[in-house]
């Protein structure tokens, strides 16, 4: 089981099936969406700027991800996740592609 599980997808119905399967499954604790990559993004960077200079300990440790989104869509989100900025403080999180063709 997870603490916090984030979705990330800009399908509002594919976010409501998401938690709604994740929460009747007891798979996690807390459910947190965003509508893009570039909103995911800022969600880890403010858990960045808030805990400077402390161990964050409360952030999704598992991120399900769209490909396919306006804004940002889940390639170029992975590309800065992916990075040193982001891997030095979230290493243990794990990203799920769930995407439709």
């Amino acid at each position: 089981m997870y603490d916090l599980i984030l979705c990330v997808d800009d399908d509002p119905i594919t976010l409501m099936l998401c938690k709604m399967v994740i929460s009747k499954s007891s798979f996690s604790k807390e459910i947190i969406t965003a509508q893009n990559g570039e909103e995911a993004l800022d969600y880890f960077d403010n858990l960045k700027l808030n805990n400077l200079g402390v161990t964050i300990k409360d952030y999704p440790k598992l991120v399900f991800l769209d490909l396919n989104m306006p804004i940002m869509d889940g390639w170029d989100f992975l590309d800065h996740f992916s990075t040193e900025e982001y891997t030095s403080y979230f290493k243990d999180t794990k990203v799920i592609v769930l995407s439709q063709l």
